[in-house]
């Protein structure tokens, strides 16, 4: 299976999503916005279910405005959504019973977030640190 990194941006009035193939290089990008050609929801759906996405913080920011958009959302409602999670602190499951949708998940797609592997990474430390165990870990850090 193909391990696919992705990563969103946002503007007022503009989204991107571009993908990048870790093991050819190629990557492909998507644009949404006024005038712009519709977002291709069953090509990024292919590439969602069919691929392993990677993501950093991609649980709590990507996955919900690329699963919106797929819903026929404009760049304008993604960044009110964006704004809600970064300015307001919003959390997706609020967000999601807020504005009715669920965001794309296990097992219709396999996605890894680099954020929750860097907190467990942090947490699995900690938790060495206080069995007295260190050896491989200070290694590793």
């Amino acid at each position: 299976m193909h391990q696919i990194v992705l990563d969103c941006e946002i503007y007022k009035d503009y989204f991107l999503l571009a993908f990048k193939d870790i093991s050819t290089g190629k990557s492909k990008s998507y644009e949404l916005y006024d005038g712009s050609d519709p977002f291709p929801v069953d090509e990024v759906m292919r590439i969602m279910e069919g691929c392993e996405t990677i993501s950093f913080n991609g649980l709590k920011f990507d996955l919900p405005l690329i699963t919106l958009a797929c819903k026929g959302w404009d760049a304008k409602g993604l960044k009110m959504i964006a704004n809600k999670i970064i300015v307001d602190e919003e959390t997706v499951w609020n967000l999601e019973r807020q504005f009715n949708f669920k965001t794309m998940k296990y097992p219709d797609i396999r996605h890894i977030d680099l954020m929750e592997v860097k907190c467990l990474w942090r947490l699995l430390r900690s938790w060495m640190s206080l069995r007295g165990g260190w050896s491989w870990f200070e290694i590793m850090s």
